[in-house]
């Protein structure tokens, strides 16, 4: 295994996504280089309550990438554009090919 130093540490930017906020410290023109990762996103935990979709973000296309997400806390429902849907529990991690 090739290991790696870190290179740099920056602060996330927060943004709008769908009803809330999430911090998001990649992509930044800060950090010439994330390979492997493309993209970050951190949720902070949140409630919601019984008929919300706070994340209701509409269709838009994984092409290109693997998304994954791992939930430290709490659960989640995930439904995508063709209506494929899956539950998290804490502990969880779901890898989308």
């Amino acid at each position: 295994m090739k290991y790696r130093t870190v290179a740099h540490i920056t602060e996330a930017e927060a943004l709008e996504m769908g009803h809330t906020i999430v911090k998001q410290p990649l992509p930044t023109q800060r950090v010439e280089r994330i390979d492997p990762f493309l993209l970050l996103h951190h949720f902070v935990p949140y409630d919601v309550e019984p008929g919300q979709d706070p994340l209701d973000v509409g269709p838009h296309p994984h092409r290109g990438f693997e998304p994954v997400t791992f939930l430290y806390q709490g659960s989640i429902r995930h439904r995508d554009s063709r209506n494929n849907t899956g539950h998290l529990e804490a502990g969880d991690v779901q890898w989308m090919t």
